[in-house]
């Protein structure tokens, strides 16, 4: 990316582990923070 002066997304690729209470609601808000992050690449 430096080179070509590309800008570089990163998206969370949510690896979760055990279940634990509150799991299913941190793994929806990654998806959505994915979800910003690809429209913004995305234009």
């Amino acid at each position: 990316a430096a080179e070509t002066g590309a800008v570089v997304y990163t998206l969370d690729p949510v690896v979760t582990g055990e279940a634990v209470p509150g799991a299913r609601d941190a793994y929806l808000e990654a998806m959505r923070r994915n979800l910003e992050t690809l429209k913004k690449a995305l234009g």
